[in-house]
Protein backbone atom coordinates (compact mmCIF):
# COMPACT_ATOMS: atom_id res chain seq x y z
CA UNK A 1 0.00 0.00 0.00
CA UNK A 2 1.48 3.27 -0.99
CA UNK A 3 1.88 6.17 1.75
CA UNK A 4 -0.97 8.76 1.86
CA UNK A 5 -0.37 11.50 0.50
CA UNK A 6 -0.07 13.86 3.97
CA UNK A 7 2.79 11.89 5.08
CA UNK A 8 4.85 12.20 1.77
CA UNK A 9 4.35 15.77 2.23
CA UNK A 10 5.62 16.16 5.73
CA UNK A 11 8.57 14.04 5.15
CA UNK A 12 9.22 16.79 2.33
CA UNK A 13 9.01 19.50 4.52
CA UNK A 14 11.42 17.83 6.99
CA UNK A 15 13.83 16.61 4.39
CA UNK A 16 13.79 20.47 2.82
CA UNK A 17 14.04 22.16 6.18
CA UNK A 18 17.47 19.84 6.93
CA UNK A 19 18.59 20.65 3.84
CA UNK A 20 18.33 24.27 4.54
CA UNK A 21 19.87 23.66 7.96
CA UNK A 22 23.24 22.04 6.49
CA UNK A 23 23.04 25.06 3.90
CA UNK A 24 23.00 27.96 6.99
CA UNK A 25 25.89 25.69 8.47
CA UNK A 26 27.81 25.52 5.75
CA UNK A 27 27.38 29.70 4.90
CA UNK A 28 28.28 30.32 8.22
CA UNK A 29 31.61 28.46 8.34
CA UNK A 30 32.63 29.76 5.15
CA UNK A 31 31.67 33.47 6.43
CA UNK A 32 33.93 32.81 9.82
CA UNK A 33 36.63 31.57 7.49
CA UNK A 34 36.56 34.54 5.15
CA UNK A 35 36.42 37.12 7.97
CA UNK A 36 39.84 35.54 9.49
CA UNK A 37 41.79 35.86 5.80
CA UNK A 38 44.47 33.57 6.38
CA UNK A 39 44.42 31.70 2.94
CA UNK A 40 48.03 31.21 1.73
CA UNK A 41 49.20 30.56 -1.61
CA UNK A 42 50.42 26.55 0.00
CA UNK A 43 46.66 26.21 1.28
CA UNK A 44 45.27 26.75 -2.56
CA UNK A 45 48.21 24.63 -3.69
CA UNK A 46 47.09 21.94 -1.34
CA UNK A 47 43.39 22.09 -2.45
CA UNK A 48 44.30 22.12 -6.18
CA UNK A 49 46.40 18.99 -5.35
CA UNK A 50 43.66 16.91 -3.85
CA UNK A 51 41.13 14.49 -5.47
CA UNK A 52 38.33 15.37 -4.91
CA UNK A 53 35.59 12.32 -3.55
CA UNK A 54 32.65 11.68 -5.27
CA UNK A 55 30.13 8.99 -3.00
CA UNK A 56 27.66 7.43 -4.79
CA UNK A 57 25.55 3.96 -3.06
CA UNK A 58 27.82 1.31 -4.39
CA UNK A 59 31.24 2.39 -4.77
CA UNK A 60 32.73 5.84 -4.01
CA UNK A 61 35.58 7.48 -7.54
CA UNK A 62 38.75 9.82 -7.35
CA UNK A 63 38.34 12.60 -9.90
CA UNK A 64 41.46 14.56 -10.75
CA UNK A 65 40.07 17.78 -12.31
CA UNK A 66 37.49 16.43 -14.83
CA UNK A 67 38.91 13.05 -15.48
CA UNK A 68 37.84 10.14 -12.95
CA UNK A 69 40.00 7.65 -11.40
CA UNK A 70 40.16 3.75 -13.65
CA UNK A 71 38.05 1.10 -12.37
CA UNK A 72 38.30 -1.98 -13.08
CA UNK A 73 34.91 -3.44 -12.25
CA UNK A 74 33.40 -0.34 -14.71
CA UNK A 75 33.15 -1.38 -18.21
CA UNK A 76 34.14 1.76 -20.89
CA UNK A 77 33.48 2.78 -23.89
CA UNK A 78 35.84 3.66 -26.81
CA UNK A 79 36.60 7.64 -26.20
CA UNK A 80 35.67 7.58 -22.53
CA UNK A 81 39.01 8.89 -20.42
CA UNK A 82 40.45 7.72 -17.09
CA UNK A 83 43.17 8.51 -15.30
CA UNK A 84 45.36 5.56 -13.79
CA UNK A 85 48.91 5.06 -12.21
CA UNK A 86 50.00 8.52 -12.89
CA UNK A 87 48.83 9.17 -16.56
CA UNK A 88 45.42 9.84 -18.45
CA UNK A 89 44.30 7.24 -20.80
CA UNK A 90 41.78 7.02 -23.55
CA UNK A 91 39.81 4.09 -24.19
CA UNK A 92 39.66 3.14 -27.85
CA UNK A 93 37.72 0.04 -28.19
CA UNK A 94 34.40 -1.21 -26.14
CA UNK A 95 36.45 -4.33 -24.39
CA UNK A 96 34.76 -5.69 -21.33
CA UNK A 97 35.72 -4.69 -17.97
CA UNK A 98 38.78 -5.24 -16.61
CA UNK A 99 41.39 -4.78 -19.29
CA UNK A 100 43.47 -2.47 -17.52
CA UNK A 101 45.38 1.16 -19.12
CA UNK A 102 48.89 -0.03 -20.26
CA UNK A 103 48.07 -3.50 -20.14
CA UNK A 104 47.30 -3.51 -23.71
CA UNK A 105 47.66 -2.45 -27.28
CA UNK A 106 44.16 -2.55 -28.15
CA UNK A 107 42.31 -1.23 -25.49
CA UNK A 108 44.03 2.05 -24.56
CA UNK A 109 45.55 4.71 -26.21
CA UNK A 110 48.11 6.86 -23.53
CA UNK A 111 46.85 10.49 -23.12
CA UNK A 112 49.56 12.33 -21.29
CA UNK A 113 51.87 11.96 -17.98
CA UNK A 114 49.93 13.45 -15.09
CA UNK A 115 50.73 15.03 -11.71
CA UNK A 116 48.13 14.73 -8.91
CA UNK A 117 50.66 15.13 -6.17
CA UNK A 118 51.91 11.48 -4.86
CA UNK A 119 53.83 10.52 -8.11
CA UNK A 120 57.34 10.68 -8.64
CA UNK A 121 58.45 12.40 -11.73
CA UNK A 122 62.04 12.27 -13.91
CA UNK A 123 61.85 15.14 -16.41
CA UNK A 124 58.12 15.17 -16.53
CA UNK A 125 58.61 11.64 -17.00
CA UNK A 126 57.64 8.50 -15.09
CA UNK A 127 60.11 5.75 -14.11
CA UNK A 128 60.43 2.43 -16.18
CA UNK A 129 58.23 -0.34 -15.42
CA UNK A 130 58.73 -3.66 -16.32
CA UNK A 131 55.08 -4.69 -16.12
CA UNK A 132 53.72 -2.21 -18.44
CA UNK A 133 52.91 -2.27 -22.28
CA UNK A 134 54.69 0.70 -23.72
CA UNK A 135 53.36 2.27 -26.69
CA UNK A 136 55.20 4.10 -29.24
CA UNK A 137 56.06 7.68 -28.50
CA UNK A 138 55.85 7.07 -24.94
CA UNK A 139 59.39 7.95 -22.96
CA UNK A 140 60.29 6.89 -19.67
CA UNK A 141 63.18 7.40 -17.10
CA UNK A 142 65.61 4.63 -16.71
CA UNK A 143 69.51 3.88 -15.50
CA UNK A 144 69.89 8.30 -15.65
CA UNK A 145 68.53 8.65 -18.80
CA UNK A 146 65.19 9.07 -21.00
CA UNK A 147 64.11 7.15 -23.11
CA UNK A 148 61.19 7.08 -26.02
CA UNK A 149 59.72 3.58 -27.32
CA UNK A 150 59.84 3.21 -31.10
CA UNK A 151 57.83 0.07 -31.90
CA UNK A 152 55.27 -2.18 -30.41
CA UNK A 153 57.52 -4.95 -28.14
CA UNK A 154 55.65 -6.21 -25.51
CA UNK A 155 56.20 -5.83 -21.47
CA UNK A 156 59.62 -6.28 -19.93
CA UNK A 157 61.93 -4.81 -22.93
CA UNK A 158 64.28 -2.73 -21.28
CA UNK A 159 65.29 0.64 -22.28
CA UNK A 160 69.19 -0.02 -22.90
CA UNK A 161 69.15 -3.19 -23.25
CA UNK A 162 68.50 -4.15 -26.97
CA UNK A 163 67.91 -2.19 -30.63
CA UNK A 164 64.67 -1.28 -31.74
CA UNK A 165 62.35 -1.29 -29.15
CA UNK A 166 63.73 2.61 -27.12
CA UNK A 167 65.46 5.43 -29.09
CA UNK A 168 67.87 7.95 -26.41
CA UNK A 169 66.50 10.88 -25.84
CA UNK A 170 68.66 12.48 -23.03
CA UNK A 171 70.26 11.62 -19.82
CA UNK A 172 68.86 13.10 -17.10
CA UNK A 173 69.94 13.09 -13.16
CA UNK A 174 67.14 11.09 -11.22
CA UNK A 175 69.45 10.95 -8.70
CA UNK A 176 71.67 8.82 -7.35
CA UNK A 177 73.45 8.96 -10.80
CA UNK A 178 76.85 10.70 -11.02
CA UNK A 179 77.94 12.70 -14.36
CA UNK A 180 81.42 13.29 -15.79
CA UNK A 181 80.87 16.82 -18.41
CA UNK A 182 77.44 16.20 -18.38
CA UNK A 183 77.84 11.91 -19.43
CA UNK A 184 77.49 8.51 -17.15
CA UNK A 185 79.84 6.58 -16.54
CA UNK A 186 80.47 3.61 -19.41
CA UNK A 187 78.26 0.60 -18.55
CA UNK A 188 79.39 -2.66 -19.76
CA UNK A 189 75.65 -4.18 -19.61
CA UNK A 190 74.10 -1.03 -21.48
CA UNK A 191 73.37 -0.90 -25.09
CA UNK A 192 74.42 2.06 -26.57
CA UNK A 193 72.78 3.90 -29.37
CA UNK A 194 74.95 6.37 -32.00
CA UNK A 195 75.45 9.13 -30.63
CA UNK A 196 75.16 8.39 -27.17
CA UNK A 197 78.26 9.83 -24.94
CA UNK A 198 79.94 8.14 -21.83
CA UNK A 199 82.71 8.56 -19.62
CA UNK A 200 85.67 5.87 -18.94
CA UNK A 201 89.58 5.85 -18.31
CA UNK A 202 89.48 9.51 -17.99
CA UNK A 203 87.97 10.67 -21.47
CA UNK A 204 84.35 11.47 -22.69
CA UNK A 205 83.14 9.03 -25.83
CA UNK A 206 80.90 8.69 -28.17
CA UNK A 207 79.31 5.76 -29.89
CA UNK A 208 79.34 5.75 -33.67
CA UNK A 209 77.48 2.76 -34.73
CA UNK A 210 75.68 -0.18 -33.81
CA UNK A 211 78.08 -2.64 -34.02
CA UNK A 212 79.85 -4.33 -30.77
CA UNK A 213 76.88 -2.62 -28.65
CA UNK A 214 78.97 -4.14 -25.40
CA UNK A 215 82.31 -3.29 -26.57
CA UNK A 216 84.63 -0.89 -24.21
CA UNK A 217 85.42 2.37 -25.70
CA UNK A 218 88.79 2.58 -26.33
CA UNK A 219 88.87 -0.72 -27.77
CA UNK A 220 88.11 -0.07 -31.08
CA UNK A 221 88.20 2.83 -33.46
CA UNK A 222 84.62 1.85 -36.04
CA UNK A 223 82.77 1.52 -32.22
CA UNK A 224 83.82 4.64 -29.86
CA UNK A 225 85.03 7.93 -31.17
CA UNK A 226 86.90 10.03 -28.37
CA UNK A 227 85.59 13.40 -27.68
CA UNK A 228 87.38 14.87 -25.17
CA UNK A 229 89.99 14.20 -22.30
CA UNK A 230 87.81 14.48 -19.04
CA UNK A 231 88.77 17.86 -16.78
CA UNK A 232 87.55 17.19 -13.85
CA UNK A 233 87.29 20.47 -12.06
CA UNK A 234 87.73 22.27 -15.45
CA UNK A 235 91.36 21.76 -15.89
CA UNK A 236 92.46 22.23 -12.11
CA UNK A 237 94.67 19.58 -10.07
CA UNK A 238 93.42 18.75 -6.94
CA UNK A 239 94.63 20.05 -4.14
CA UNK A 240 97.66 17.56 -2.62
CA UNK A 241 98.94 18.10 0.93
CA UNK A 242 102.75 16.99 0.31
CA UNK A 243 102.97 19.08 -3.21
CA UNK A 244 104.28 22.03 -3.74
CA UNK A 245 102.89 24.33 -5.80
CA UNK A 246 104.07 27.35 -8.36
CA UNK A 247 102.31 30.39 -8.67
CA UNK A 248 99.42 30.81 -10.91
CA UNK A 249 98.90 27.14 -10.75
CA UNK A 250 94.89 26.87 -10.04
CA UNK A 251 94.04 23.47 -7.68
CA UNK A 252 90.52 22.37 -6.80
CA UNK A 253 90.16 22.15 -2.74
CA UNK A 254 86.90 22.32 -0.39
CA UNK A 255 84.08 23.37 -3.54
CA UNK A 256 86.36 26.02 -4.41
CA UNK A 257 88.71 27.03 -7.39
CA UNK A 258 92.05 28.59 -6.05
CA UNK A 259 95.23 30.38 -7.42
CA UNK A 260 98.18 29.64 -6.17
CA UNK A 261 99.81 33.75 -5.86
CA UNK A 262 103.19 32.96 -3.72
CA UNK A 263 106.19 30.53 -3.60
CA UNK A 264 105.52 29.13 -0.08
CA UNK A 265 105.83 25.42 0.95
CA UNK A 266 103.82 22.37 0.38
CA UNK A 267 101.23 22.12 3.19
CA UNK A 268 100.10 25.91 3.23
CA UNK A 269 96.48 24.71 2.27
CA UNK A 270 93.93 26.92 -0.02
CA UNK A 271 91.24 28.45 2.34
CA UNK A 272 93.66 28.63 5.63
CA UNK A 273 94.53 32.02 7.30
CA UNK A 274 97.04 33.21 4.72
CA UNK A 275 98.18 35.16 1.49
CA UNK A 276 99.20 32.10 -0.55
CA UNK A 277 96.18 31.54 -2.19
CA UNK A 278 93.59 33.28 -4.38
CA UNK A 279 89.96 32.68 -4.43
CA UNK A 280 88.91 32.36 -7.82
CA UNK A 281 85.76 31.33 -7.99
CA UNK A 282 83.28 28.07 -6.52
CA UNK A 283 82.81 24.90 -8.24
CA UNK A 284 79.16 23.62 -8.02
CA UNK A 285 79.64 21.00 -10.65
CA UNK A 286 81.22 18.46 -8.29
CA UNK A 287 79.66 15.28 -6.88
CA UNK A 288 80.73 16.27 -3.55
CA UNK A 289 79.33 19.61 -2.57
CA UNK A 290 76.01 20.71 -1.63
CA UNK A 291 75.34 24.62 -2.73
CA UNK A 292 72.15 26.60 -2.03
CA UNK A 293 71.50 29.68 -4.50
CA UNK A 294 74.88 28.60 -5.91
CA UNK A 295 77.01 29.24 -2.62
CA UNK A 296 78.04 26.15 -0.37
CA UNK A 297 77.23 26.34 3.54
CA UNK A 298 79.52 28.27 5.92
CA UNK A 299 82.13 26.68 7.23
CA UNK A 300 83.88 27.59 10.67
CA UNK A 301 87.18 26.13 9.83
CA UNK A 302 87.52 28.27 6.14
CA UNK A 303 89.00 31.68 5.96
CA UNK A 304 86.71 33.82 3.27
CA UNK A 305 88.64 36.49 1.17
CA UNK A 306 86.98 39.69 0.59
CA UNK A 307 84.12 38.96 -1.57
CA UNK A 308 83.32 35.31 -1.14
CA UNK A 309 79.46 34.11 -0.43
CA UNK A 310 78.18 31.67 2.05
CA UNK A 311 74.72 30.49 2.92
CA UNK A 312 73.85 30.52 6.92
CA UNK A 313 70.74 30.43 8.65
CA UNK A 314 68.66 31.39 5.46
CA UNK A 315 70.47 34.12 4.02
CA UNK A 316 73.72 34.39 1.15
CA UNK A 317 76.23 36.66 2.97
CA UNK A 318 79.13 38.28 1.48
CA UNK A 319 82.68 39.07 3.07
CA UNK A 320 82.15 42.98 2.46
CA UNK A 321 85.54 44.24 4.29
CA UNK A 322 87.94 45.66 1.78
CA UNK A 323 91.08 43.55 2.89
CA UNK A 324 89.95 42.01 5.93
CA UNK A 325 89.85 37.38 5.85
CA UNK A 326 87.01 36.62 8.25
CA UNK A 327 87.77 33.32 9.98
CA UNK A 328 85.59 31.76 12.56
CA UNK A 329 83.37 34.56 12.41
CA UNK A 330 79.66 33.44 12.14
CA UNK A 331 77.28 35.52 9.57
CA UNK A 332 74.82 37.71 11.61
CA UNK A 333 73.13 40.99 11.25
CA UNK A 334 75.43 42.31 14.26
CA UNK A 335 78.73 41.45 12.46
CA UNK A 336 80.05 44.20 10.14
CA UNK A 337 82.32 42.02 8.70
CA UNK A 338 79.49 39.68 6.77
CA UNK A 339 76.29 41.94 4.76
CA UNK A 340 73.60 39.76 3.78
CA UNK A 341 73.02 39.66 0.16
CA UNK A 342 69.22 37.61 -0.05
CA UNK A 343 67.12 35.92 1.98
CA UNK A 344 65.86 33.11 0.62
CA UNK A 345 62.04 33.56 1.24
CA UNK A 346 58.74 31.14 2.32
CA UNK A 347 57.62 32.73 -1.05
CA UNK A 348 60.55 31.09 -2.92
CA UNK A 349 59.93 28.01 -1.79
CA UNK A 350 56.19 28.45 -1.94
CA UNK A 351 57.49 29.13 -5.56
CA UNK A 352 59.62 26.11 -6.14
CA UNK A 353 56.73 23.62 -5.00
CA UNK A 354 54.28 25.04 -7.28
CA UNK A 355 56.00 25.02 -10.60
CA UNK A 356 56.38 22.12 -12.81
CA UNK A 357 59.86 23.10 -15.54
CA UNK A 358 62.08 20.45 -17.59
CA UNK A 359 63.93 20.24 -20.86
CA UNK A 360 63.49 17.53 -22.77
CA UNK A 361 64.40 17.18 -27.15
CA UNK A 362 65.48 21.04 -27.08
CA UNK A 363 62.56 22.26 -25.65
CA UNK A 364 61.48 23.99 -22.22
CA UNK A 365 58.02 22.46 -20.76
CA UNK A 366 56.02 24.29 -17.86
CA UNK A 367 53.55 24.19 -16.19
CA UNK A 368 52.78 27.26 -14.10
CA UNK A 369 48.97 26.77 -13.66
CA UNK A 370 48.75 26.79 -10.09
CA UNK A 371 50.74 30.57 -9.84
CA UNK A 372 48.90 33.82 -9.86
CA UNK A 373 49.61 36.84 -11.94
CA UNK A 374 52.35 36.32 -15.24
CA UNK A 375 55.47 34.58 -14.48
CA UNK A 376 59.11 35.23 -16.32
CA UNK A 377 61.36 32.46 -17.32
CA UNK A 378 65.11 33.49 -17.59
CA UNK A 379 68.20 31.06 -19.32
CA UNK A 380 71.46 31.74 -18.68
CA UNK A 381 74.74 30.07 -19.44
CA UNK A 382 77.41 29.15 -16.76
CA UNK A 383 79.12 32.65 -17.31
CA UNK A 384 76.25 34.44 -17.03
CA UNK A 385 75.62 36.08 -20.42
CA UNK A 386 71.51 35.88 -21.55
CA UNK A 387 70.01 33.47 -23.71
CA UNK A 388 66.47 34.21 -23.49
CA UNK A 389 63.64 35.62 -21.07
CA UNK A 390 60.33 34.85 -21.88
CA UNK A 391 56.62 36.33 -20.39
CA UNK A 392 54.53 33.38 -19.42
CA UNK A 393 50.95 33.40 -18.61
CA UNK A 394 50.59 31.24 -16.05
CA UNK A 395 49.15 28.20 -18.02
CA UNK A 396 50.83 25.01 -19.15
CA UNK A 397 52.87 24.62 -22.70
CA UNK A 398 56.21 24.52 -24.41
CA UNK A 399 59.42 26.64 -25.33
CA UNK A 400 61.04 26.20 -28.17
CA UNK A 401 64.93 26.94 -27.33
CA UNK A 402 67.36 29.02 -29.75
CA UNK A 403 70.34 26.83 -31.91
CA UNK A 404 72.44 26.62 -28.44
CA UNK A 405 75.54 25.00 -27.66
CA UNK A 406 75.50 21.62 -25.92
CA UNK A 407 76.20 22.19 -21.67
CA UNK A 408 74.91 23.63 -19.30
CA UNK A 409 72.22 26.13 -18.61
CA UNK A 410 70.51 27.79 -15.32
CA UNK A 411 66.74 29.06 -16.02
CA UNK A 412 65.50 31.39 -13.67
CA UNK A 413 61.39 31.62 -12.60
CA UNK A 414 60.39 34.72 -11.45
CA UNK A 415 56.77 35.30 -9.92
CA UNK A 416 55.61 38.89 -8.08
CA UNK A 417 58.51 38.65 -5.50
CA UNK A 418 59.41 35.31 -5.94
CA UNK A 419 62.28 33.46 -7.39
CA UNK A 420 63.78 30.04 -8.01
CA UNK A 421 66.78 28.44 -10.24
CA UNK A 422 66.55 24.51 -12.37
CA UNK A 423 70.04 23.21 -13.93
CA UNK A 424 69.27 21.82 -17.34
CA UNK A 425 71.88 20.06 -19.44
CA UNK A 426 71.48 20.12 -23.30
CA UNK A 427 73.34 17.93 -24.94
Amino acid sequence: MYPHKHNLLFIFIVLLSLQTSEAKNFENKYTDLNSKNTTTVSDFSNILNSPINLISQDKEEQVYGAIKKYNKNQSYNAGDIVYYNCMTWEKINNSPAGTEPGNSYDAWEFVEYYDQGDCTFYNGVLEYDANMIYPTDMEVYYNCTIWKKINKSGAGTTPGKSYGAWEFVNYYDGGNCTFYNGVPEFDKSMTYQPGMKVYYDNNIWEKINEVGSWSTPGESEYNWSLVEEYKLYDGAEKYIEEVVYQPETEIYFNCTLWKKVDNSPAGTAPGANNDAWEFVRYFENSNECTFINGVPEYDDTMTYLPGMEVYYDGNVWVNNTTNQKISGDTPNFNNSKWSAQKSLSVADDILKENITLYYNSNRIYYDFSKLENSSQIVCYDVKGSLIFSKEINNDKDAIDLPSIQQGLYFLQVLNNNAKTFKKIIVL
